[in-house]
């Protein structure tokens, strides 16, 4: 009895031990992570703090893509393609899971031709096919909301979600041209408005790709024509246009990728398909810092940066750049190029 004693004594002390490191401590910090895609296992996690990375799904015959986490971090919505001996376990299509890609549940069969991007608030995800915007309730998986584009047969680019989650910002196009719409969802109806924006001389801009301002008044596009190339920034409410001349001559690719809006507002970040980042600040139109890599994604906190990079013997980095520091971190390399990634909301 008195060992017995003696131990409920101790595990006593202990736990009181534990909690005044907490109080002392504060909570603990919420999981730093990162959800990315990488042949030919599919998705991948990677804990920032201890370097691990462990398989959504370890089976090697399904391969998973498109990770989005639920705004919980508690729960991934992916898509899943079955090989021909995991057939008769899986039913392609989208699946919803925990963080782990433990217990995944069926929300939509079918293949998934393009990117799925989750709404903010985790109510809806989107998807596109070559003549349709698919929006899908994440909770049941029923299709909430389907958007037809112009015609059958055109092809679809990006699509952004509004960080408010009420719209869905997308393009689709014919033999290289896109055309931009933003679709609202409480009144199910989409408005085309590159529509009657042009650039100086007339020329019909071509916009792609998208970033939402983090409290959804403005929407950032690429408008380019001929050789020019700028940004547009556009009010939703009024419709005013800032054109912001940000791309620096070494620059010489028409195209961007990438792009994207840092939480606190403040940097905008894109890339071009030469492999050149460039930062700039929004408000003053000016550029901060350029760097070798390719599709930047910000993390939750607006203070670090995540991309890729393509090394000359073929391997590929995934690198954290730490904007007030202004230093690199390579995180996982590999010999296939990363896709989806995207960091744990905290």
């Amino acid at each position: 009895m008195r060992f017995y004693g003696r131990l409920v004594l101790l595990l006593i002390g202990g736990w009181a031990l534990l909690a005044g490191a907490a109080v002392a401590l504060g909570a603990l910090p919420p999981p730093d992570e990162i959800a990315f895609t990488v042949p030919p296992r599919g998705v991948h996690l990677l804990d920032m703090r201890t370097g691990s990375v462990q398989v959504l799904m370890p089976d090697r015959h399904v391969i998973t893509a498109s990770p989005n986490w639920l705004p919980s971090a508690e729960q991934m919505v992916f898509a899943l393609t079955p090989g021909f001996a995991a057939r008769d376990q899986f039913t392609a299509g989208i699946y919803r899971s925990d963080a782990y890609g433990r217990d995944p549940q069926l929300l939509q069969p079918g293949l998934l031709t393009g990117a799925l991007q989750l709404s903010a608030d985790g109510r809806y995800a989107a998807y596109a096919d070559l003549s349709r915007v698919y929006v899908l309730d994440a909770a049941s998986g029923s299709r909430a909301f389907t958007i037809p584009v112009s015609a059958p047969g055109y092809v679809m680019g990006s699509f952004a979600w509004s960080p408010d989650s009420a719209r869905l910002a997308y393009t689709s196009g014919l033999n290289g041209r896109r055309d931009a719409y933003i679709f609202d969802l409480a009144s199910a109806e989409s408005r085309h408005f590159t529509r009657q924006l042009t650039l100086d001389d007339g020329a019909s801009i071509f916009a792609f790709p998208f970033a939402w301002s983090p409290d959804s008044t403005q929407l950032l596009f690429f408008g380019a024509a001929e050789q020019r190339k700028q940004f547009a920034r556009i009010d939703r409410a009024t419709g005013a246009i800032t054109w912001l001349d940000v791309i620096p001559d070494s620059v010489t690719a028409w195209a961007v990728e990438g792009l994207t809006w840092s939480p606190d507002a403040r940097h905008v970040a894109f890339g071009v398909p030469n492999g050149a980042i460039t930062i700039f600040d929004v408000e003053a139109a000016r550029v901060e810092a350029m760097l070798d890599g390719e599709y930047p994604i910000w993390s939750p906190d607006g203070a670090r940066l995540i991309y890729m990079r393509e090394r000359a013997d073929g391997q590929t980095l995934l690198i954290a750049y730490d904007l007030a520091w202004t230093s690199e971190r390579v995180l996982v390399e590999s010999p296939y190029r990363f896709q989806d990634y995207r960091w744990r909301p905290q």
